[in-house]
């Protein structure tokens, strides 16, 4: 059985302040409001490039609201 997952999904990066060590919504933002600039199937957050095992659950939450307010509905 297929799931039909598959295109172009880009592992999208979780970025840090270096003063406090807390996300950076800012710059997340910005950095996919590029990656959407592009012809794209999804976006993967939370995988070992977006630091998902350090990331408690409410910074989760946090960064899945911020990528809903960017990323156009199916």
């Amino acid at each position: 059985m297929r799931n039909g997952l598959g295109g172009v999904l880009v592992p999208v990066t979780t970025p840090f302040e270096p003063s406090t060590g807390e996300i950076s919504p800012v710059r997340f933002r910005e950095n996919l409001r590029r990656w959407l600039e592009h012809p794209l199937d999804g976006i993967v957050l939370f995988g070992s490039t977006g630091e998902g095992v350090l990331l408690d659950e409410e910074e989760k939450v946090r960064l899945v609201g911020f990528a809903r307010d960017l990323v156009p509905p199916l």
